[in-house]
């Protein structure tokens, strides 16, 4: 029978390989769950965009043969907005039922900030303030730019979205190692540099159910009015290698975080 320590020592390899097999299994789980959900996912992609390339393209024929009349523009109207609120659907269920990255490019993430805050068409709120506070040393990772526009779009939309009284928005870039030891990063990524960027808002903040489903696929909140919803965002991180990290609590706002493997 071996000594008292050598004895210890072994059952706790043995426990951290039945863990390490759990998540494992966990994972392999998934990955058979997700690979179902995007064949579903790409049908019905497939489905909507013809449904919407009929309803648009009739719509536009139908106004060219009828008289100019306010009240059958006004419904035609509404007939093309609920046509674009489809097509973004389909956009999403794209994502994620191809996740690919079509166009990778090296990207200063303190440059893609600036450039992107003009150009995001945010919610009016008065007195609603943006602060940056973008790190010297971050390190650039290689993205498709469009995906990340996408991105970075609707994480802003939300934030704005969940202000319910004046305050700020604060958006920050950082460095971030991943080390063998690390316990704040997923057990499955690798190892290195990433470059973070993160947004927090004062908002209503998420309560522990919302925060356990936000990242599903299909799922969202009531402030995911149109655009990409946090499932797509995840999804996209996810295809570039990175991950993604949240903090929130009711009435004490959110902190979302996504990383990016930065280029050797």
């Amino acid at each position: 029978m071996p000594e008292k320590p050598a004895y210890e020592e072994l059952v706790q390899k043995v426990r951290k390989l039945e863990e390490k097999t759990a998540s494992l299994e966990g994972q392999l789980e998934n990955a058979r769950r997700m690979e179902v959900i995007a064949a579903l996912a790409a049908h019905i992609a497939h489905q909507f965009n013809n449904a919407i390339f009929g309803i648009s393209g009739s719509t536009d024929l139908l106004k060219l043969f009828l008289p100019e009349n306010d009240r059958v523009t006004k419904y035609f109207d509404a007939i093309k907005k609920s046509a674009q609120q489809m097509a973004i659907l389909v956009r999403q269920l794209s994502t994620y039922a191809h996740g690919n990255i079509y166009d990778r490019s090296v990207l200063s993430l303190n440059r893609f900030v600036e450039d992107m805050l003009p150009s995001v068409k945010l919610p009016t709120k008065p007195y609603l303030e943006i602060v940056t506070n973008l790190a010297s040393d971050v390190p650039e990772p290689s993205v498709d730019i469009t995906q990340m526009k996408m991105v970075f779009s609707a994480i802003l939309e939300n934030a704005v979205s969940s202000m319910e009284h004046d305050g700020s928005i604060r958006i920050a870039t950082c460095r971030k190692v991943v080390h063998e030891e690390d316990t704040d990063s997923p057990k499955d990524i690798s190892l290195g540099a990433y470059a973070c960027l993160s947004v927090e808002d004062g908002g209503r903040g998420m309560d522990a159910d919302t925060r356990d489903r936000l990242f599903t696929p299909f799922y969202a909140t009531d402030l995911e009015k149109r655009g990409l919803s946090m499932s797509g965002v995840h999804s996209i991180v996810s295809e570039h290698g990175g991950w993604m990290a949240l903090k929130s609590e009711p009435g004490k706002g959110t902190v979302l975080s996504i990383f990016l493997p930065a280029v050797n």
